[in-house]
C-alpha cells in the first residue's frame, strides 16, 4: 500500500441529486476488483457511471442541545442499475454522522463521522452475530479497502422530522485506499497515484423513515453493538422511533468518481441513509 496525499469531500445529497450533469466530468468505465489482485478480467464490478447502495441508519436525537448522532450500514446490489456485483462476492459499509441542529433555519450541520469500505466473500450482509464481536450487521467483515473521516458539512432538513432527511452536504478527508481494488478505465490504480485528485458523486433516489421498523437483527447489531445502546435499553427491547429520542432510516443511492488533476480528493456521496460514515476502522494512513 502506498501513501497517499490527498482529500477527499463527500457531498450527501439524501433526497435527489441536485448537481447539475455539466458541473462535472465523472469517470467513466471504472472498475473495483474484489479479489484485489489487480487482474480486471475477473471478479470486477465494471462501472459504466455509478455504483448503487442501499442501507439501514439509526439516528439519535437530542432535542434540548439540537444535536443528532447516527450509526448505520449499507451494501450495493450493483452498478448502474444492474445487479452486478461479483459472483460470491458483496460490497459493504459502516457509518457514523453527527452534528447540530437548528430548527430555526430548518438547517443541518455535521461536524464529526467516518466511513469505511469493505468487500467481502462471506455474504453475510443484514446478519446476525455474536454480540460484542465487533461485526456489525454483517457489514464490516471484509477486507477494508477505503476509509474516510468526516470534517464538515451542512443542509436543509425536514422541520416536520427533526432530522438531517432533507438535501445534506458533508465534507470527508480520506486516509487511504487500499492498492489492488480500484481502477480508472485504463486500468491504471487509483491508490498509486499521488499526488490525485479522486471526485465521487452520488445521486440519492429514496429515503424513507422506518415508523413500523421490527427487524430484530439490525436491532442488535446496528443500536445496541454498534451504536453502544445509547438509550440505555435493555436488549431485546426495540430502541426508540420517534422526532425526539431516535429514528429507523432506509434508503438507497449511487456513486459515481473522477480523477482530477488537483491535490486533493473529492468524494460525493448521495445516500437515502442521513449521514454517512464509518466506525470502527482501521487507520492505515494519517494524511499529509
Amino acid at each position: 500500500m502506498k501513501r497517499l496525499t490527498f482529500k477527499i469531500f463527500l457531498i450527501l445529497l439524501l433526497l435527489c441529486f441536485l448537481v447539475p450533469s455539466q458541473s462535472f466530468a465523472f469517470l467513466t468505465n471504472w472498475a473495483i476488483d474484489f479479489d484485489g489482485d489487480g487482474d480486471l478480467t475477473t471478479n470486477t464490478l465494471n462501472v459504466s457511471e455509478q455504483v448503487d447502495n442501499a442501507g439501514t441508519a439509526w439516528i439519535d436525537n437530542d432535542p434540548e442541545s439540537n444535536s443528532f448522532n447516527e450509526w448505520g450500514t449499507f451494501w450495493a446490489p450493483g452498478a448502474d442499475g444492474a445487479p452486478n456485483i461479483p459472483s460470491g462476492y458483496e460490497l459493504t459499509a459502516i457509518f457514523t454522522a453527527s452534528g447540530s441542529l437548528d430548527p430555526a433555519t430548518n438547517t443541518a450541520s455535521f461536524a464529526s463521522g467516518a466511513l469505511d469500505i469493505y468487500v467481502d466473500d462471506a455474504l453475510n450482509y443484514g446478519s446476525s452475530t455474536s454480540m460484542a464481536d465487533g461485526i456489525y450487521y454483517g457489514a464490516n467483515d471484509g477486507t477494508l479497502i477505503g476509509g474516510f473521516d468526516l470534517t464538515g458539512g451542512s443542509g436543509a432538513i425536514d422541520p416536520d422530522n427533526n432530522a438531517p432527511n432533507g438535501i445534506q452536504t458533508t465534507f470527508w478527508e480520506s486516509n487511504f485506499l487500499e492498492e489492488g481494488y480500484w481502477f480508472d478505465e485504463n486500468g491504471n490504480d487509483l491508490s498509486f497515484l499521488d499526488p490525485f485528485s479522486f471526485f465521487t458523486g452520488i445521486a440519492t433516489t429514496n429515503a424513507s423513515w422506518l415508523n413500523n421498523f421490527a427487524n430484530a437483527a439490525a436491532r442488535d447489531e446496528i443500536y445496541y453493538e454498534f451504536a453502544g445502546n445509547p438509550e440505555g435499553l435493555t436488549n431485546p427491547a426495540f430502541p426508540p422511533n420517534n422526532v425526539e429520542d431516535g429514528l429507523w432510516f432506509s434508503g438507497n443511492g449511487q456513486f459515481r468518481v473522477n480523477v482530477i488533476p488537483e491535490p486533493a480528493t473529492m468524494l460525493l456521496f448521495g445516500t437515502g441513509l442521513l449521514g454517512l460514515a464509518g466506525l470502527g476502522r482501521r487507520r492505515f494512513f494519517k494524511k499529509s
